[in-house]
């Protein structure tokens, strides 16, 4: 039994996405805009492979370019786990130099993006740049799916469903006090937006967060 239980556990780990599939979907890619005294990393799409591959590469190329980097995020978020992937090759490319965050006039950054943008030396924002927050959820692949239908088959006397409930609200305490929390974020603010997501998304403006002393957004352009 207790096997059978780990196996759900793993199972339901590796589904886990920021991401929900009614936000809009994008083609992801990365591209570099160039300007006089900084160069931008634009990332368009979901939090998924291979945008943490496309960064380390961007970074490469970008490794003796004395300009200021700022990374542009246009994401509807996604996988919790390359999330943090995304998050460790921003941060070793920051041991050299600043890296900037920017949610730039007509874009949003929801769910798992969030965190990313958060690791900006200096984060900012449009002020009618929205960003999303909500609990972890699951986004099972069809092998994924396939899986968890042997599982039940195999021990019908395991409550998945109360594993997945128990699973979602222990990865979203763990966005929360991970990734968000160690941002320079409100304490006060993320424990009542922590209350808020229960079951639903919440969107917000950059001047929202601004104006409700949030931290998340540094400066508004």
């Amino acid at each position: 039994m207790r096997v059978l239980v780990l196996a759900v556990v793993a199972l339901l780990v590796a589904a886990f996405s920021g991401g929900k599939s009614r936000l809009p979907s994008m083609p992801a890619g990365l591209s570099l805009r160039q300007e006089a005294d900084r160069v931008v990393v634009q990332w368009n799409g979901p939090v998924e492979a291979p945008m943490r591959e496309r960064f380390a590469e961007a970074f490469e190329q970008l490794e003796n370019d004395p300009r200021r980097i700022v990374i542009s995020l246009h994401s509807p978020g996604g996988s919790v786990a390359h999330g943090r992937e995304v998050i460790k090759e921003i941060r070793i490319a920051s041991r050299a130099r600043q890296i900037d965050t920017i949610i730039e006039a007509g874009r949003f950054c929801a769910s798992m993006c969030v965190p990313i943008y958060l690791v900006g030396a200096e984060r900012l924002a449009h002020p009618a740049a929205r960003f999303m927050f909500h609990e972890a959820s699951f986004r099972l692949s069809p092998d994924q799916q396939r899986a968890l239908q042997d599982l039940k088959r195999s021990a019908p006397q395991l409550n998945v469903e109360a594993m997945q409930k128990t699973a979602i609200t222990q990865v979203t305490n763990e966005l929360f006090d991970d990734d968000f929390g160690p941002r320079s974020i409100d304490a006060r603010w993320l424990e009542k937006m922590r209350s808020s997501i229960r079951g639903r998304d919440v969107w917000l403006t950059a001047a929202q967060l601004v104006q409700q002393g949030s931290g998340v957004v540094d400066k508004l352009y």
